[in-house]
């Protein structure tokens, strides 16, 4: 008789035990809290607040995940933007001061680095695949409660939300979970049941009853990689302004696609307008990569740098054109 999916074993525990999770099997919520949580920190940031005739000294407080043996953690850029100190707590008691490697606000993540021995990076998963439904656990520093990280569970609720965070920046590709998320958790890992990082948590609606929002480990893996290497993400730019074709959208206007996005206007001077592109014409695909909504795009643009020459396939009525494009710089301000 084959047991399948059994975790009680003597290879099981001890990676269990090692803080290492093992592949392709399905972990108990105790178990897989025993996993992560060497790899999950406690954020302190503080912020010098001036005011007319005073200056005070304001302390937030999130938290991050240990993500390689060189000491970098990811967090969210809204925890240690403009912090003069940050200090970060590991799993062990060990108090250390943290330098910022690179901040990225249109993705609301930040990369961190401690000089410190014998940690126990998190395995960052494949959020390509994920599906409605699945269990998740959330683990971090909520409230800032005393005696270590909050643990919740619930399922993937929706898969590419969008977030408008504040009047310039939106977030795309957000995984929604009903997994409690509190002030605090900003930063810390949403995890499969194999014990995988598949998002980094960022975001709650106040208005909402059990609604929280985690940046996909896929996003969030191409930016850690710019941010280390390079301290910024460089993102090449259209010039467009884009809006999402839903299936919806497509049979009401009787258009080819039922999903892309159309161009709402074009930037003059900019490459879009520089290859003809024109306002209502629908984008499908740049090189090899499928263009299904802003998610898809924003991916693009982040992997991609300013000069480079891609194809472009679009919709024009409903005749398909295909052409090139020389990716351009975002402007300044």
């Amino acid at each position: 008789i084959l047991l399948v999916g059994c975790s009680n074993n003597d290879g099981t525990q001890a990676n269990i035990a090692a803080g290492q999770p093992p592949s392709g099997i399905e972990l108990s919520t105790p178990e897989l809290v025993r996993v992560l949580t060497p790899s999950v920190v406690h954020i302190a940031a503080e912020v010098d607040l001036m005011g007319r005739f005073t200056q005070r000294t304001s302390r937030g407080v999130g938290t991050g995940v240990i993500v390689d043996d060189e000491g970098h953690i990811l967090t969210n850029n809204h925890v240690v933007e403009g912090a003069r100190l940050i200090t970060v707590t590991l799993s062990d008691g060990r108090v250390l001061t943290a330098e910022v490697v690179g901040l990225d606000a249109t993705t609301d993540l930040a990369v961190l680095h401690i000089d410190a021995s014998d940690l126990h990076p998190a395995t960052l998963g494949d959020s390509a695949h994920l599906q409605v439904g699945a269990d998740v656990v959330a683990i971090g520093h909520a409230l800032d409660l005393e005696g270590g990280p909050t643990v919740s569970k619930g399922v993937i609720s929706a898969l590419d939300r969008v977030l408008q965070a504040d009047a310039q920046t939106t977030i795309e590709g957000l995984i929604q979970t009903d997994a409690a998320i509190n002030p605090g958790n900003s930063g810390g890992p949403l995890a499969n049941m194999e014990g995988q990082v598949i998002g980094i948590n960022t975001a709650i609606i106040e208005s909402g009853q059990g609604i929280g929002f985690a940046i996909n480990s896929n996003e969030a893996k191409a930016i850690m990689v710019q941010l280390i290497e390079n301290g910024f993400v460089e993102r090449a730019f259209l010039g467009i302004v884009p809006i999402n074709i839903t299936r919806g959208i497509a049979e009401n206007l009787g258009l080819p696609v039922s999903q892309g996005i159309a161009i709402r206007s074009v930037v003059a001077g900019f490459p879009a307008a520089e290859a003809g592109l024109q306002e209502l014409d629908i984008i499908v695909a740049l090189g090899d990569d499928a263009i299904l909504n802003t998610a898809t795009l924003s991916r693009f643009l982040a992997k991609h740098k300013p000069g480079e020459r891609v194809t472009v396939t679009y919709y024009r009525g409903q005749d398909e054109i295909h052409g090139e494009i020389d990716l351009g710089s975002r402007p300044e301000g």
